[in-house]
């Protein structure tokens, strides 16, 4: 099957989605990096995603400018990087705890959205949501909790470059 015919997938509603092959391709290759996978062997690395090498070259350069991904330390492999922290911190700014977890509350309770019960599961799901959201925020912006690799944290701050 070639990439056009696998761009256009079918939805869980049956409709045509149309998908971007390169953005594909970029998104696996950032989940095959994640896994840890370090594409040292660019030819390997190909390989196993299954796209030509010069196009996995041109998707790392792109990927490293935008900081999505770093040099590993030895500096012959690639590994997540912080640009990916900053997105992530701003997908928890987007999510709504409460209503994600709306349906897992109510079951818990074993009661209805009405009762007194899953009120004030659902506001204490907010409020730790809340505090958790800032938390990440603030671990993104300073670069401290989220994405260090550090185990424990070394003294003075986060280890990891970036």
């Amino acid at each position: 099957m070639d990439a056009d015919s696998k761009a256009k997938v079918l939805t869980e509603e049956g409709s045509r989605d149309y998908r971007v092959p390169p953005v594909m391709r970029a998104f696996h290759l950032l989940r095959f990096i994640g896994s840890g996978q370090d594409c040292s062997n660019v030819q390997q690395a190909a390989q196993a995603l299954g796209i030509n090498r010069t196009t996995l070259i041109r998707l790392l350069q792109t990927l490293l400018a935008e900081r999505a991904i770093a040099r590993t330390t030895d500096g012959r492999g690639y590994r997540l990087g912080p640009g990916l922290v900053s997105l992530a911190a701003q997908a928890l700014e987007q999510q709504d705890l409460v209503e994600v977890a709306r349906p897992v509350l109510l079951r818990l309770s074993g009661s209805s959205a009405s009762r007194p019960t899953s009120a004030f599961a659902m506001a204490t799901a907010r409020s730790i949501w809340q505090d958790r959201r800032r938390n990440a925020a603030w671990s993104a912006i300073s670069g401290s909790a989220v994405g260090c690799r550090c185990r424990p944290p070394v003294s003075g701050g986060c280890c990891w470059p970036g």
